[in-house]
C-alpha cells in the first residue's frame, strides 16, 4: 500500500509540492470569539506497577467553527486523500519525512528544501 502511496507522490509532485506550499502560507483569524469553541483533551495513565506514578495531562485549544473554515478543512481532506497523502503520516511521522521517498538508482523524489518544506520549516 505505501508503495502504490509513494508511486501517486511522485506522479503528482508539483500537485504535493503546490498544496504543502499553499497549506504553510494559509492563515485564518482564529482570535474572532464568535467563530470559536474550545476543545478539551483529557489525558490519565499510569507509569508501571507500584509506584510508578500517576499522570494527567489537559489542554485546551481554541478551534475556529468558522463555515469558511470548515469548508476550506473538507475541500484539504479531500485533496491530501487524492494525493495519498494523510493528514496524520504513520509513526508520528512528518510530511517531511514521508516525502523522502527513494529513488531508483539512489537519491530521493523530494529534494531537501522540499521535504523542509513538508515538515513545515521556514527555512524552506
Amino acid at each position: 500500500l505505501r508503495k502504490k502511496a509513494n508511486a501517486v507522490l511522485v506522479r503528482k509532485k508539483a500537485e504535493v509540492l503546490a498544496l504543502v506550499r499553499r497549506l504553510n502560507a494559509e492563515r485564518f483569524d482564529l482570535w474572532d470569539a464568535s467563530t470559536l469553541l474550545p476543545r478539551v483533551s483529557l489525558g490519565v495513565g499510569a507509569r508501571g506497577g507500584g509506584g510508578g506514578g500517576i499522570w494527567l495531562t489537559m489542554e485546551v485549544v481554541p478551534v475556529n467553527v468558522a463555515a469558511e473554515v470548515i469548508d476550506w478543512y473538507r475541500a484539504l481532506v479531500s485533496q491530501l486523500e487524492g494525493l495519498c497523502l494523510p493528514l496524520e503520516c504513520e509513526k508520528a511521522e512528518t510530511w517531511g519525512e514521508r516525502l523522502a521517498i527513494p529513488r531508483k538508482g539512489g537519491g530521493l523524489h523530494f529534494g531537501e528544501p522540499e521535504r523542509r518544506e513538508g515538515a513545515g520549516d521556514p527555512r524552506s
